[in-house]
């Protein structure tokens, strides 16, 4: 082979070498660019969640301050007769507990997910029957049971706050005598497991399906339980910050009530 065909051959070698190396760049361009765009798709929808919940805290809260403000201002202004003060004072001391309830499922959901938890590794069965046993504590007439389920991409305090959260509403809004929370695997794959929750109540009320994540709304229908309208917002907020998503089954329950979808990452190798 001349030096000419030398030359040829080595500048080929050159230009597939460049060709390569351009090749590769574009490809973590293109890798660099998809990561920013999840990142930034995640940052909107962050933002849009906090503006909303900020939006909702901003109205739930005003209205107890501005009774606690009105009685206060008929106080000072001695416009209140005795007999009536008592009632005044406690309704004063309500509306401040009802407050101080709302500004701590506030901070409560706001901060859920805010440690990262998607590189831990959990058990969630031993929790499940953990749930369970503080679940009848609370709720005599309430159970929870569950299959195996094995490890999940959670920590084991917020997949604890998950469980708990989820029975308790079950427990809280079923309006059935004997309340029994199921929790059953429907789908598996090597880097996901999807469970239903569901209960045996008389379900969740259609003009309510819309809102039931949406933090301090608690249903048209209040008569049928308690709470701040916290828990599945909280529950939501949860499972998103590891990857994951929680909706409403729409489709019938096999247990009758209400029913929730979860589908939640599993631990990788690489985890």
């Amino acid at each position: 082979m001349s030096a000419r065909d030398d030359e040829i051959a080595r500048l080929r070698r050159v230009v597939e070498r460049e060709r390569q190396a351009r090749e590769e760049a574009e490809q973590v361009a293109e890798r660099a660019i998809a990561r920013s765009a999840r990142i930034l798709e995640a940052a909107q929808q962050e933002h849009a969640t906090l503006r909303a919940v900020a939006a909702s805290a901003t109205h739930d809260i005003k209205n107890p301050l501005s009774t606690i403000s009105g009685f206060a201002k008929l106080l000072s202004a001695r416009q209140i007769e005795e007999p009536l003060l008592t009632e005044v004072l406690e309704r004063m001391v309500a509306s401040t507990d009802y407050t101080i309830e709302l500004i701590d499922g506030l901070v409560e959901v706001l901060a859920a997910g805010t440690v990262a938890g998607h590189s831990a590794a959990t058990d969630l069965d031993p929790i499940v029957e953990q749930v369970a046993r503080e679940l009848e504590a609370r709720h005599p007439h309430a159970r929870l049971v569950g299959n195996a389920v094995g490890p999940i991409a959670m920590t084991a305090v917020d997949a604890h706050r998950l469980l708990d959260n989820l029975a308790e509403n079950a427990a809280r809004h079923a309006d059935v005598p004997s309340v029994e929370v199921q929790v059953d695997v429907i789908d598996r794959t090597p880097r996901e497991v999807t469970l239903r929750v569901s209960d045996n109540g008389v379900g969740i009320d259609e003009a309510d399906r819309d809102r039931v994540f949406t933090i301090f709304q608690r249903g048209l229908d209040k008569e049928r339980g308690t709470g701040m309208g916290v828990g599945l917002a909280l529950c939501r907020r949860l499972v998103e910050a590891v990857g994951g998503a929680l909706w409403l089954d729409e489709s019938p329950s096999p247990t009758g009530g209400a029913a929730f979808l979860l589908r939640l990452p599993v631990p990788t190798e690489t985890d």
